[in-house]
């Protein structure tokens, strides 16, 4: 099986917070609260030292954004819309284009 590159809508937001699981604590609060849903495989939670290398794969010129302390990356299908904006501990930094790796299947 091969891994092929599909293209991808990347939100982005910014946070503080004490560690990864928080943050995603704070995600599972927001959409719970919320009624929306999240493919948490498809989030990641990138501390401000790493975030060039990390988010690196998923775009071909990184945006023009000020990560905080931690990032919050969601890759969804092109066009997925914002499942929330700016919450108590997270301001949302936008859309932007990329690209996400997956193996096998078209993704969608």
């Amino acid at each position: 099986m091969s891994a092929a590159k599909h293209p991808a809508s990347i939100h982005l937001w910014s946070g503080a917070f004490a560690s990864q699981q928080l943050a995603f604590a704070h995600l599972l609060d927001m959409t719970d609260a919320l009624g929306v849903t999240l493919d948490f495989d498809q989030v990641e939670i990138i501390p401000a030292q790493t975030f060039a290398t990390r988010a690196a794969p998923y775009f071909a010129v990184l945006p023009h954004v000020t990560p905080g302390p931690m990032t919050v990356l969601y890759a969804c299908p092109v066009d997925t819309p914002c499942p929330f904006e700016d919450t108590e501990h997270l301001t949302y930094l936008g859309c932007y284009q990329g690209q996400v790796t997956r193996a096998g299947a078209d993704w969608s």
